[in-house]
């Protein structure tokens, strides 16, 4: 004869079959109560996907020169985020692979166009000039737990030299 626990404060019988076994919801209420910032594991995806973001992103600013197209910044910036993810986490956890990678493609966007510019190699033709304002954009996931950064650069032939103030005037004059 089968004989159910008597219920006391502290237990909870709801949650378990007769065989013993506990039920789909009490699984997904584990699995949720432990995916937050609270865990550990998940603090530390989160800031290696934040890490290599804004590496690739520092990469980026460093490559904005004229006469560089803004496809090759984007292709820099997909392929840089593959090399660093291809070096975390590369461990089997519980036999499951930790997927990794981009997770919003490394967007060029230059002067009038606001955001998320990403072209195809075959389409693109803007090329960067002195005084350009850059826009940048990517993401990067660990496990699905995304970083995302993005910065406004103005292009220049020398990095050290900050820009003058007098094109960026015109050109928000023109636009």
């Amino acid at each position: 004869m089968l004989t159910m626990p008597k219920e006391e404060e502290d237990d909870d019988v709801s949650s378990v079959d007769i065989d013993g076994s506990e039920d789909e919801e009490t699984k997904e209420e584990d699995e949720e109560a432990m995916n937050d910032l609270s865990n550990a594991d998940i603090v530390t995806k989160y800031r290696c996907a934040g890490d290599i973001a804004n590496s690739v992103l520092t990469a980026i600013i460093e490559a904005i020169k004229p006469g560089v197209k803004a496809v090759e910044l984007c292709k820099r910036g997909d392929d840089l985020v593959e090399e660093a993810t291809s070096k975390v986490y590369n461990v089997k956890k519980g036999g499951k692979k930790v997927e990794k990678g981009s997770a919003f493609p490394t967007c060029i966007s230059v002067n009038h166009c606001c955001g998320h510019y990403s072209p195809l190699t075959s389409e693109d033709d803007v090329t960067l000039v002195e005084g350009d304002v850059v826009k940048i954009d990517l993401g990067v996931h660990v496990d699905g737990y995304i970083g995302v950064v993005a910065h406004t650069h103005v292009c220049t032939a020398d990095a050290a030299a900050p820009p003058r103030a007098a094109p960026l005037q015109q050109q928000q004059a023109e636009h």
